[in-house]
């Protein structure tokens, strides 16, 4: 049996054109304000998968590492040496 339909056409097109620019999390929020239709996190995200739009990813921030932590990463990554008196 088919699944009722509960989106209109517009509010999918909604969804596929929005949520591979933006995260979940900001999809919900903008579709609460724009739609009467209040969606939880887990509809919106399932939504966004039955319509096959892939999750956007964010990238992990860089560590900057100061001169201080180079230098002491480096002398832990010497091999150590023994020195053996005559």
């Amino acid at each position: 049996m088919a699944r009722p339909q509960i989106f209109t056409y517009e509010q999918r097109k909604w969804v596929q054109e929005r949520a591979n620019t933006i995260t979940d999390k900001e999809l919900l929020q903008e579709w609460n304000q724009k739609y009467d239709h209040k969606m939880t996190f887990a509809a919106i995200r399932k939504l966004r998968q039955r319509l096959g739009v892939k999750k956007i990813t964010t990238p992990l921030p860089i560590k900057e590492i100061n001169q201080e932590e180079q230098e002491k990463q480096e002398e832990q990554e010497k091999p150590l040496t023994l020195n053996i008196g005559n």
